[in-house]
């Protein structure tokens, strides 16, 4: 038998947070936000429960491309390599969201660094 849990959460006030720091958001059980710029792609999910979940992509090299040809055909190749880093916790209160998401980001950008 599964227990249904009782929301804590308004995502409503949660998503005007993250919109208001320029986040992309979508989604009303799991709120999802994302943001790219020169330190990677971020992606935050948060639930009704106060667990959020703070995934970084970022590019950490990336070769020259070149032009292969085979078979009368041309193609283009480019290799690159990502990082992803994730991380994870629980709000205890939505006030203490913006310092979570804070801390969050600088983890997640000097675990890259590491």
């Amino acid at each position: 038998m599964t227990t249904r849990r009782r929301a804590r959460f308004s995502l409503t006030k949660l998503r005007s947070v993250l919109e208001s720091a320029g986040w992309d958001t979508d989604g009303e059980e799991t709120l999802t936000a994302e943001m790219s710029n020169a330190q990677g792609h971020f992606r935050v999910v948060i639930d009704k429960g106060g667990r959020v979940m703070l995934r970084r992509t970022a590019l950490i090299d990336q070769s020259p491309g070149q032009v292969i040809h085979a078979h009368g055909r041309s193609y283009a190749l480019h290799t690159e390599s990502i990082a992803i880093t994730h991380i994870t916790t629980t709000l205890t209160t939505e006030e203490e969201f913006n310092d979570i998401l804070a801390e969050m980001m600088e983890l997640a950008l000097s675990a890259s660094q590491k």
